[in-house]
């Protein structure tokens, strides 16, 4: 029987490369994790920012839609509230008005204020003018969910849709 060329290392004996690089894979660790984390974080509320941006978008199209084919403006904002989901969008945060000059003048303004050309309701539409834009402006003030990034708290997330009266 032939032995082998070369000799084992001791089971549990001390390996001078070994015992040098004992703690190394901790401290590693301990490196890398807080890394990690605050990526996961940053991923995690930017995409929560993302999300609550596309459903404003939506819910601002529907409301514009809605009222481009003569719906009431109570209609309108029961439709965007039903899209928002869990946003819970208030009166306050959507603005509606329309504009006769192809919207050169758009008025500015969000809240119960009244303004100029502000869509209100006759008996079972809104009176906005047939071939008028009709434009649903909507500011909602972001919550961070992680807290990670305190700016990001209270951030105002803005979003418009534009549509022309039709029927």
């Amino acid at each position: 029987m032939k032995s082998f060329p070369f000799q084992r290392a001791p089971r549990f004996g001390v390996c001078p490369v070994r015992s040098r690089r004992r703690g190394v894979s901790t401290v590693e660790f301990a490196l890398v994790v807080p890394v990690l984390l605050a990526l996961l974080m940053s991923i995690l509320e930017f995409s929560i920012v993302t999300r609550n941006n596309l459903t404003l978008s939506n819910c601002a199209r529907e409301g514009a839609r809605a009222l481009a084919l003569g719906h009431t403006t109570t209609d309108a904002k029961t439709r965007m509230k039903s899209m928002s989901g869990v946003l819970n969008l208030q009166d306050s945060a959507i603005a509606m008005t329309y504009s006769t000059d192809n919207g050169a003048t758009f008025s500015t303004g969000v809240g119960t204020a009244a303004v100029p050309n502000t869509i209100g309701d006759n008996d079972t539409q809104n009176n906005a003018p047939l071939g008028s834009l009709v434009k649903v402006a909507i500011r909602y003030p972001h919550k961070s969910l992680t807290g990670f990034f305190p700016f990001l708290n209270g951030y105002i997330l803005k979003t418009n849709a534009v549509f022309r009266r039709e029927s």
